[in-house]
C-alpha cells in the first residue's frame, strides 16, 4: 500500500495520527503521540518492517493479491481470531470478505474512497468491476460507519447505493500532506540538490504529471493536448510522467508522443524533487475520490492546472477551472512555460493556482 499509491499515502497518513512513527507523514515528530499497542494490523511481509520501526507490536502478515480469492479466504480466517480481542475493526478498503461475519459488539469502519470502478464509463461494464460490485455492496451493508474521503465521494455513494443514507456516514478528509512539504529550508534544498543523471530532462522545462497511468486519469487527453502543443515549446520542455502502468493503449502512445518521458514509479524523495522543479502540475483527472497530487504541487509552490471535477473543487476550494478542452489546456501550457521560472500569477480567471496548501486545507480541518 505505500510508494506512490493513493491508497498508501491515505492508510499512512490516518496511522500517523494515531501515534505512528511513519515516515514522510503529518504526524512524523519528535513530540508525537505515543502510539496505542492496543492497535493491530494486518499487513503484507515486505512491509512488516516499516510499520515495527514505526513502533507498531500488534502485526499479522500476510500474502495475498488485494481482491484476490486468496485475499478473501485468508482475510476471513485472520479476522475470525482477532476480532475475539477487539472493538473495532477498520478496512482501509472495500475488500472486506463477503464471508466475514461481525461478532456482536465490534464496530466496523469503512473507507470509501470513491465509486469509479461503477461511474466511469469506461470501467463499468468490465467483468472486473462487475465482479467487484457485490463485494463492495457487502462491505457497504455490514459496515456500522463508513468514512468518505470526501463529499464528492459520498454523494456517489448516496446516489449509487441509496440504502447507505440509513448508515453513519462522515466526511474525513484525509491526514496525507507532510508538513515539511511547506518548510522552506526543505523546498530550498530540492531545488538545489544535484539532478539524477537518470534523468534525461531539465530541471524546471518539463510539465508534471502525478498519477497512475490510467483512463480515468485524464492521461490520454493530456497526450493529446502535448502533442498538439509541443512543437510551439521551447526545444528542450519534456513532458513527464510519474506513475504505474497498468497496460492499455496508454503507454504505447506515450511512447510514441515526442518530447515526452515516462518514469514509471518513483520514491517520495524523487517524487518531492520533481514537483519542486516542475515548470507546471497538470492534474486533468476525470474522476477522482479526493486528488493528492495537487495538494502535494501546491504545497511545493508549484503552478498547478487542474480539471473542473467535483472532488478536486472541493478539496482545492476553489470555483476556476480549465475544462477538458484540447485547445484550453494548450493555451494555459503555453503561456506557463513563457513565464519567467519562478515568477508568480495571479490566477483570477485562470485555472493556474498559486494558493498556498495550507490556505486550502485549513477550512478541512
Amino acid at each position: 500500500c505505500y510508494r506512490m499509491s493513493g491508497i498508501g499515502r491515505y492508510i499512512k497518513g490516518e496511522l500517523s495520527a494515531l501515534g505512528f512513527n511513519i515516515p514522510g507523514t503529518s504526524g512524523e515528530s519528535a513530540e508525537a503521540a505515543e502510539p496505542s499497542q492496543s492497535v493491530g494490523l494486518f499487513c503484507r511481509r515486505e512491509e512488516a518492517n516499516l510499520f515495527v520501526e514505526a513502533g507498531c507490536k500488534n502485526i499479522v502478515e500476510w500474502e495475498a493479491t488485494p481482491f484476490s480469492v486468496k485475499e478473501q479466504f485468508l482475510s476471513s480466517l485472520f479476522l475470525k481470531k482477532a476480532l475475539e480481542r477487539t472493538g473495532t475493526v477498520w478496512f482501509p478498503h472495500w475488500n472486506v470478505p463477503m464471508v466475514f461475519s461481525k461478532p456482536q459488539g465490534v464496530e466496523m469502519i469503512l473507507t470509501v474512497h470513491d465509486l469509479i470502478p461503477w461511474t466511469f464509463p469506461a470501467y463499468a461494464k468490465s467483468l472486473k468491476s462487475r465482479l467487484g460490485w457485490p463485494i463492495f455492496l457487502n462491505a457497504v451493508r455490514k459496515a456500522d460507519v463508513i468514512r468518505c474521503v470526501s463529499k464528492a465521494t459520498r454523494d456517489a455513494l448516496f446516489e449509487k447505493v441509496p440504502e447507505a443514507r440509513n448508515k453513519k456516514v462522515e466526511v474525513r478528509y484525509p491526514n496525507v500532506l507532510p508538513p515539511f512539504l511547506k518548510d522552506p529550508e526543505f523546498q530550498r534544498n530540492l531545488r538545489e540538490k544535484p539532478w539524477p543523471e537518470k534523468w534525461k530532462f531539465e530541471k524546471g522545462q518539463y510539465a508534471l504529471y502525478v498519477g497512475n497511468l490510467k483512463p480515468h486519469k485524464g492521461v490520454d487527453f493530456l497526450i493529446d493536448v502535448w502533442r498538439e502543443i509541443q512543437a510551439k515549446l521551447p526545444p528542450n520542455a519534456r513532458l513527464v510522467l510519474a506513475g504505474k502502468s497498468f497496460g492499455g493503449k496508454i503507454p504505447g502512445r506515450i511512447a510514441k508522443t515526442p518530447k515526452t518521458v515516462s518514469l514509471g514509479e518513483v520514491t517520495d524523495e524523487e517524487l518531492w524533487q520533481l514537483y519542486a522543479n516542475a515548470r507546471v502540475f497538470c492534474f486533468p483527472s476525470f474522476a477522482e475520490g479526493f486528488g493528492i497530487p495537487p495538494l502535494e504541487a501546491l504545497a511545493l509552490g508549484t503552478i498547478t492546472m487542474i480539471s473542473g471535477i467535483p472532488s478536486v473543487k472541493e478539496v482545492l476550494g476553489q470555483e476556476i477551472d480549465i475544462p477538458l478542452v484540447v485547445n484550453l489546456w494548450t493555451d494555459r501550457l503555453s503561456e506557463t512555460f513563457s513565464m519567467r521560472q519562478g515568477s508568480e500569477k495571479d490566477s483570477s480567471g485562470s485555472a493556474i493556482t498559486t494558493r498556498t496548501s495550507t490556505e486550502i486545507l485549513e477550512p478541512l480541518r
